[in-house]
């Protein structure tokens, strides 16, 4: 959970200094309309909100639903994601470590 508190901090940040996509959230309304900080999600459309949090719980819930549970023997983040992505390692950082560190990083992602 630190890694999402990590990157909300970061778009609060980025949205702070005004920083916004181009084009529509939906039909008319565009990103930059939005405002900053809670207003702006007071401004995303219903049906955007209920995206979000459906795509949040999937992915929630796909990682909980796979045998063995990472805190019963399982490896973290071993989910399959949509689209190929790898979600433990997306950037291939631990390719190159060997197996004790490897298993050391992963105890210490555990204990937070």
């Amino acid at each position: 959970h630190s890694r999402v508190a990590m990157a909300a901090c970061v778009g609060w940040i980025v949205n702070e200094a005004g920083v916004t996509f181009d084009g529509n959230i939906a039909t008319g309304v565009p990103f930059a309309s939005l405002g900053k900080g809670v207003a702006a999600w007071n401004a995303v459309p219903d049906a955007g909100k209920l995206q979000i949090i459906l795509a949040a719980g999937a992915i929630e819930f796909a990682s909980e639903a796979v045998q063995p549970h990472y805190m019963k023997g399982g490896r973290t983040g071993q989910t399959a994601a949509p689209f190929g992505l790898k979600l433990w390692d997306p950037l291939s950082y631990n390719a190159n470590m060997d197996a004790a560190t490897i298993a050391t990083k992963r105890q210490m992602e555990l204990n937070n």
